[in-house]
């Protein structure tokens, strides 16, 4: 008889580094970073509030959703985009927890939703809000999720967090915003991949090409390239791309990817599902 195997999946929200105004974009989408998380029969959790993260919550709602889970990576504008329309902290009826790797997240979303950025004062918002700050590194079990997550820090101006989600047979690990070509430690990067056992899909920054990364040195960004050479040492069999750049048309990043093979690039709208640790369902 066969196992039966758990399911973990990764659902894009937004994949882009910054918005694209350029024109709209089909195949690759336009909104910036935010992703959900899930564990077959559990609720999900959302990392990141892009743009993206207000058609999730809209999705959500109209789910009866009520509770929330929002990890942060960091808190660079373009990760944040989405939180002034996200329609679940309108309501009285949702509890919102939040989650971050530092001690200014609830005193910077509060600045942001306050004048003179935003009309409505967070403090008048009808959610319940709930902050927890985490330390730099660490793992914890998510009984509501399903899950354990684990993080730690990344190379990144200012700071960035990248986390693991595991369900005990298979591991999603989503580092956005990461320089692999620093000379600093990636020891935190490389543990969240390998421990305790290679993860199943990895979701790396590759914001520039490999022709043009070394020219950006110290702005916190990563090719394909080496992205691909991160997730091989740890044994990672399976590489998504996020983050892309917002001046690139689809046209030019489905050249890149295709020259990136068998690395895939992520899409707004994309749910990849694994079991067993192998991706077992992209739709």
């Amino acid at each position: 008889m066969a196992t039966a195997h758990k399911e973990l999946s990764i659902h894009f929200w937004g994949t882009r580094g910054n918005t694209a105004p350029f024109r709209p974009s089909v195949e690759i989408g336009n909104h910036t970073t935010a992703v959900e998380l899930r564990a077959a029969g559990y609720p999900g959790l959302l990392v990141d509030m892009g743009t993206g993260v207000v058609a999730a919550g809209n999705a959500w709602l109209a789910a009866g959703v009520r509770e929330f889970d929002l990890f942060f990576t960091h808190l660079h504008i373009d990760h944040l985009q989405g939180i002034f329309s996200f329609a679940p902290f309108y309501r009285k009826d949702c509890r919102i927890r939040l989650w971050a790797a530092r001690p200014d997240l609830q005193t910077s979303l509060a600045t942001l939703l306050a004048a003179p950025f935003h009309p409505v004062d967070m403090s008048r918002m009808p959610a319940r809000f709930e902050f927890t700050e985490l330390p730099e590194t660490g793992s914890m079990p998510l009984p509501r999720q399903g899950l354990q997550v684990s993080w730690g820090p990344l190379a990144h101006p200012q700071g960035c967090t990248g986390y693991r989600f595991d369900d005990g047979e298979s591991a999603i690990v989503f580092a956005t915003d990461v320089e692999l070509g620093a000379p600093v430690s990636h020891a935190a990067l490389e543990a969240l991949l390998g421990t305790p056992f290679p993860a199943g899909l990895a979701i790396l920054d590759g914001f520039f090409t490999d022709s043009e990364v070394d020219e950006f040195a110290d702005w916190g960004h990563s090719s394909p390239g080496q992205a691909r050479q991160a997730v091989a040492r740890a044994g990672v069999g399976n590489l998504w791309i996020t983050h892309h750049h917002p001046k690139r048309t689809d046209e030019q990043l489905l050249h890149v990817e295709q020259a990136a093979a068998p690395s895939r690039w992520a899409r707004d709208g994309m749910r990849v599902t694994l079991k067993g640790n192998a991706i077992a369902a992209v739709t």
